[in-house]
């Protein structure tokens, strides 16, 4: 007979066992149905999380035997799941760590939470066993450690779309049977009912409680006059909402290249951070990657710190709030009319703690704090104005007093050190030639003032087109200039080249102009964390009032110069009038040089090649040769004609008068000098300078001489600076220069240096076929004069004259006839008084004049004629119209009587 099979109430009892435990299980199944159906009733009526504590979870604990309910909700945005219920035993809620874990929020794909969700039906975990996982989750880690041995989890879904995980956990092996899993499945769904319909009343309690904040908000913000109220309010209404730790307002600066904090809780516990002021004070240069994007974006962005940190290179601020505990923060841009002025900052010490809820309560706090921080930030612009304009106020009465450049330094050493917090300054002023610039006031640390190449340094022109000065000085804005981004190499200029060897890190450049007119620049170094700090628009305020004062200095210095260059022109035109005077008085001029005998006509083309150039010419002849006129003759065919030639005779001084007559001298040099004098060289500027008798000029002026040849500079007796000269040098001496530098008597390397053109006058007795031209002129000099009406002389006289050997020369010449004229009283002058020293020799001289014959004659005639007409023969004013012969017989004559061209004039 086959085996009954059973079919559950309707069996048949074998025995009164069986059949009370049938009654058990009945009474079990029923009482699971009630319960079932109880939960079903009551989770239709649950409105809040308080209830489901409160009724769900008594019948769970009955149905499932567990304390431990763990509700999650899934956040697909985040792949995260995140508590939505959370109930423990005691043993776990004290064990450490095990209550943070709960209030996590857990990645979906950690090998657990992902199985669970891609599972349609319940599915039971050995804790123990997935302990063993290498990579298992740290709360299963923890979960087991607090005695959790075994879960049983189901996922949500609600319309087909999954939303969460309901877990039950157990601390015995195996107490989750099928039953169990079948009971699971049986309340999932009504559990993912009542998830969606608590999330709805939560977003609608949190909307009407977002309006009510908002509105709140709005009527507290229109109160607000400075954000030393704001802040507080601020903190009311987020605290409310339990969701960040912290709040700061950052804002844009003025350069829109940087951002600092306009309000910070100075109450946080990152307060009693050592490093907090400094942080709190800075100003951060934007793009970072961070700031910007808060700015731009039009919605709530939410930042993971960790994230931030683990960058190559991380912010400074961020690693800061990190390491104070902030885990994540998010940012909302603050605008006013579409302009963006800032962001606000709200910190939580875990993360994704920021619910789309909130970041939309953030967002509508954020778009009515903008215009509120907006004005907040007018008023503080406004009181910064007024500040600036007392400033400059006080500024402007203390440049007004500034006289010199003594009183601008005191001016602006205190005012902008107290102003810019600057740790040093200079001005660079462009020079008069508009092409160069050079340090015009500095105010410095020692350690750079002490510096060997400091000095070196602030004496120095620089080029203003350096790359760096231009770049200043044609800009409308300071300028920055970090010192280790300037170009380094040959063309850099020495005073960045400087800047680097101090280590200084930043500098700031402000041009000084007035009106159209650049005057320099203004440089000065600060720490590089206060350069965003700036107030650029006081800054050039500032720098506006200094181009005033430095303008009205240098038109003083300017003035005080040109005073002093009157004063020098007044005298230097007293001395040349005095000069000219005595120039006038003796009476020479070009036309004196008389003669056109061979030897004075090779003096006559020497003059032709040396006179258009600046050469220095060294004159050398017996005394009264004409030294004088052949120097003056060449400066008035030069291109200085228009300038002095001034003579210093250097025998007819003392030696010790001779430096200050040729450098002059300043007051109270030497004793007797009551009064500044310039010498014979600042005289002859643009002009020329004639040595006579150089040979006699004392050895230890002689190296002086050579300098101001050389350098083209003197120094005055007494003075201390050097003055430029442009002077032709014209030397003239009676000595024979060699043979005084063989002895030693005078410098080997200022005779090479005079002896460049030297030209060597004839004695008079070398060129006697000009004494008749000569003595022609001086007595048409002298008559006029003397007012004797002399016009020639005797042929015996001439002779006479001729024949005289001349040991003083032209000059000797002169003065016999200017005597002669006076003590004669006829037309014709038929005696004069030779000094004769040997009557012999010039009796002699007579005699072989006599003693010529009538060709002889004849033949020293013609040539003289043809000599006098340069060797021309025929036409006006040739030799043969002259002599009055036809040329055919001058031509003739010149044959006969052996006259050969190369004795002519050439």
């Amino acid at each position: 007979m086959p085996k009954p099979i059973k079919t559950g109430v309707s069996d048949t009892l074998e025995s009164t066992t069986q059949r009370d435990e049938l009654i058990d299980a009945l009474k079990k199944e029923l009482s699971e149905k009630e319960t079932l159906l109880s939960l079903n009733n009551d989770i239709a009526s649950i409105r809040d999380k308080k209830e489901i504590l409160k009724k769900i979870h008594p019948k769970l604990k009955k149905l499932f035997n567990t304390e431990d309910i763990f509700i999650c909700v899934l956040d697909k945005k985040n792949d995260t799941l995140n508590p939505f219920l959370r109930v423990a035993g005691k043993n776990r809620i004290d064990y450490p760590g095990y209550e943070n874990w709960m209030n996590s929020n857990f990645p979906i794909h950690d090998g657990f939470i992902d199985t669970i969700l891609n599972a349609k039906k319940p599915i039971v975990f050995d804790i123990e066993e997935i302990c063993n996982w290498s990579m298992a989750p740290g709360y299963i880690k923890i979960s087991r450690a607090a005695g959790i041995a075994e879960s049983l989890s189901k996922s949500l879904y609600h319309g087909g779309e999954l939303i969460g995980i309901l877990t039950l956990w157990s601390q015995q092996k195996n107490a989750f049977t099928a039953h169990h899993m079948s009971l699971i499945e049986k309340i999932a769904d009504q559990v993912s009912v009542l998830i969606i319909n608590i999330l709805a009343n939560e977003e609608i309690k949190t909307r009407e409680k977002e309006k009510d904040i908002l509105l709140s908000v709005s009527k507290e913000l229109n109160s607000i006059r400075n954000k030393i109220e704001l802040l507080p309010l601020l903190k009311k209404q987020f605290e409310e909402l339990s969701f960040y730790s912290d709040v700061t307002i950052a804002k844009v600066d003025r350069n829109n290249q940087t951002f600092s904090a306009f309000l910070v809780n100075e109450e946080s516990s990152r307060a009693n951070h050592p490093g907090y002021a400094q942080m709190r004070d800075a100003h951060h240069n934007f793009p970072d990657g961070v700031f910007e994007v808060a700015l731009h974006s039009e919605k709530p962005v939410v930042f993971d710190l960790q994230e931030l940190v683990n960058r190559d290179n991380p912010l400074s601020y961020i690693k800061f709030l990190y390491e104070n505990g902030t885990v994540e923060m998010v940012g909302i841009s603050l605008r006013d009319r579409n302009r963006e002025i800032g962001a606000l900052f709200l910190f939580s010490g875990r993360r994704l703690s920021f619910t789309e809820l909130q970041l939309s309560l953030v967002q509508g706090i954020g778009n009515q704090l903008g215009t509120v921080v907006a004005n907040l930030l007018a008023n503080d612009e406004i009181s910064v104005r007024e500040n600036e304009k007392s400033i400059l106020l006080t500024l402007s009465n203390e440049i007004a007093a500034v006289r010199n450049k003594d009183d601008l330094f005191r001016v602006v050493s205190c005012n902008l050190k107290e102003l810019f917090a600057m740790t040093g300054f200079a001005i660079g002023l462009v020079n008069d030639d508009r092409q160069t610039h050079s340090p015009y006031l500095f105010d410095l640390e020692d350690n750079i003032c002490n510096h060997p190449d400091f000095l070196e340094i602030v004496s120095q022109k620089f080029d203003i087109t350096d790359g760096l000065f231009d770049t200043v000085l044609n800009s409308d804005e300071p300028v920055s200039l970090y010192v280790d981004d300037l170009p380094s190499g040959s063309g850099t200029p020495a005073y960045v080249t400087f800047w680097k060897k101090m280590g200084i890190p930043l500098i700031i450049g402000v041009p000084l102009r007035v009106g159209e007119t650049n005057l320099g620049v203004l440089f000065f170094h600060i720490d590089p964390d206060f350069v965003s700090a700036l107030r650029n628009n006081l800054l050039k305020g500032v720098c506006a009032q200094i181009s005033i004062a430095l303008s009205n200095i240098l038109a003083n210095e300017k003035i005080s110069k040109q005073l002093e260059e009157i004063r020098n022109y007044k005298e230097q035109l007293e001395e040349e009038k005095q000069y000219l005077q005595e120039e006038v008085s003796s009476g020479y001029s070009y036309s004196d040089i008389i003669g056109n005998g061979p030897e004075i006509q090779k003096v006559f083309h020497q003059l032709s090649q040396v006179s258009f150039t600046d050469s220095t010419v060294l004159i050398l002849g017996e005394t009264g040769t004409g030294k004088e006129l052949v120097a003056r003759a060449i400066h008035n065919s030069s291109p200085r004609r228009e300038k002095l030639m001034v003579k210093v005779n250097c025998a007819a001084m003392p030696a010790n008068l001779i430096e200050s007559e040729l450098f002059g001298h300043e007051r109270g040099s030497f004793t007797g000098a009551t009064e500044r004098r310039i010498g014979k060289f600042e005289l002859a500027n643009h002009g020329t300078l004639f040595l006579d008798e150089i040979g006699e000029m004392p050895p230890e002026l002689q190296v002086k001489l050579l300098r101001a040849i050389q350098e083209r500079e003197i120094e005055r007796v007494g003075g201390k600076s050097t003055i430029r000269i442009d002077v032709r040098i014209i030397a003239a001496t009676n000595r024979d220069l060699q043979k005084e530098v063989d002895e030693g008597n005078f410098r080997r390397d200022l005779f090479y240096r005079l002896n460049v053109f030297p030209i060597v006058m004839p004695a008079l007795r070398e060129r006697k076929k000009d004494i008749p031209l000569l003595i022609s002129h001086f007595i048409n000099k002298y008559s006029k004069n003397t007012g004797k009406p002399v016009k020639v002389v005797s042929k015996k006289v001439m002779k006479q004259l001729i024949a005289y050997e001349w040991p003083g020369n032209v000059r000797e010449l002169e003065h016999l006839m200017e005597r002669t004229l006076l003590t004669t009283t006829t037309k014709s002058i038929k005696d004069v008084h030779l000094p004769l020293h040997n009557k012999q020799e010039l009796r002699k001289a007579l005699e072989d004049e006599y003693l010529k014959s009538h060709e002889e004659n004849e033949r020293d005639h013609i040539i003289r004629v043809l000599n006098k007409c340069n060797g021309k023969i025929y036409g006006p004013a040739g030799a043969a119209d002259i002599l009055r012969l036809r040329v055919s017989t001058l031509n003739s004559k010149i044959k006969k009587l052996g006259i050969k061209k190369n004795k002519m004039y050439r």
